[in-house]
């Protein structure tokens, strides 16, 4: 198996992302976030090693992938709605969490076997 089939890293993650965040503590909380909820949400695989941190199928790179874009985006209109509201209302502090996306579902479970082996 090749690259592939292992989650994203930092140089992994920019090459298919060109605008990520050039901030790699920043850049390392997505990772991290986007692949334990893959873990989460995935149901359970047997990998060719028996460690998923060896093997994983290329559809749970991508997403991993998707869902970096997903919290990065929410945190950026989290941090513009907080600082239009302690600017015109004096209080900001709302959270806003990015969401297992339709698409990111599908990946992780898919509807049928050969979807998520062609798809």
């Amino acid at each position: 198996m090749g690259e592939l089939n292992k989650w994203h890293d930092r140089d992994s993650l920019r090459e298919v992302w060109r605008e990520a965040p050039t901030n790699n503590d920043v850049l390392d909380e997505l990772l991290e976030i986007s692949r334990e909820s893959c873990i989460k949400y995935a149901p359970a695989i047997i990998v060719p090693d028996g460690e998923l941190e060896t093997w994983i199928p290329i559809r749970y790179r991508r997403a991993q992938m998707l869902l970096c874009i997903d919290e990065w985006n929410v945190s950026k209109e989290t941090a513009s709605s907080d600082a239009e509201a302690s600017v015109y209302e004096g209080v900001g502090g709302s959270v806003r969490v990015a969401r297992l996306s339709l698409k990111v579902r599908r990946l992780l479970r898919p509807e049928s076997p050969a979807e998520g082996l062609i798809g």
